[in-house]
């Protein structure tokens, strides 16, 4: 960090002011890319460190929330790379936009419009490259703290400790990554032009998404209050 930002910052002042290409300040922020790489490797066991009385024993985490992690930074790794494709392929100049539609018959992308006429299509646009870095990827971001947390506190909560349901977390491990999955996928067939192929996002990413926030909210309170009435 103490590297990446004052090179970022100054990269992104001479591309701004200077009209240098964006690759000044894509490579110095590259340099966070190396996070969730560490992240995924962490999570598939690169890094762990087995008991030698008990090889077996010393998992951490269940296995099957490590794997759901690892699968989550697996989507990010491909999505966070959208961001410089974006500024490296389409952002090349201070005064060109990848958000906007252009005007009828102006060259995509292009200079800002004098006012919001909406967004660009999706098909083949850096606007679908943009709907896929950004909303996919801050799912699975709330993904990754949900798990961290059933990660953490999951055992004591299901496994007998405040609900005998150990499958519980089995459950969640499936279907938490599933939801930003899905909007990945969404995502990129309707940039590749697949007919109806946001509905991955629609008709399984959402529900998905919606059944975890519900039930997980339901189980923390429910938590909270036996806690308490235990105390």
């Amino acid at each position: 960090m103490l590297v990446s930002l004052p090179l970022t910052l100054l990269g992104l002042l001479v591309f701004n002011f200077a009209g240098l290409p964006s690759i000044v300040w894509v490579v110095p922020a590259g340099i966070y890319y190396l996070i969730p790489l560490i992240a995924f490797l962490a999570s598939v066991g690169l890094f762990r460190k087995q008991s030698s009385r008990n090889p077996g024993h010393n998992l951490g985490p269940s296995l099957q929330l490590r794997l759901a992690l690892a699968v989550c930074f697996a989507g990010l790794l491909v999505l966070i790379a959208n961001g410089p494709q974006l500024a490296l392929v389409w952002d090349t100049q201070p005064d060109i936009t990848v958000t906007f539609k252009q005007p009828e018959g102006s060259p995509y992308p292009g200079l800002y419009p004098s006012k919001y006429i909406g967004t660009a299509p999706v098909k083949g646009t850096p606007r679908g490259i943009e709907n896929a870095h950004l909303s996919p990827g801050s799912w699975f971001h709330v993904a990754v703290t949900w798990l961290v947390i059933l990660a953490l506190v999951g055992g004591q909560v299901f496994n007998g400790g405040i609900f005998n349901r150990p499958g519980m977390l089995y459950l969640y491990a499936i279907t938490i990554p599933l939801a930003p999955m899905f909007n990945m996928l969404g995502r990129y067939l309707a940039w590749l032009g697949i007919p109806n192929g946001i509905g991955a996002l629609w008709f399984a990413g959402h529900p998905i998404k919606g059944f975890n926030i519900i039930s997980l909210f339901i189980v923390a309170l429910l938590a909270v209050y036996i806690m308490r009435k235990k105390s």
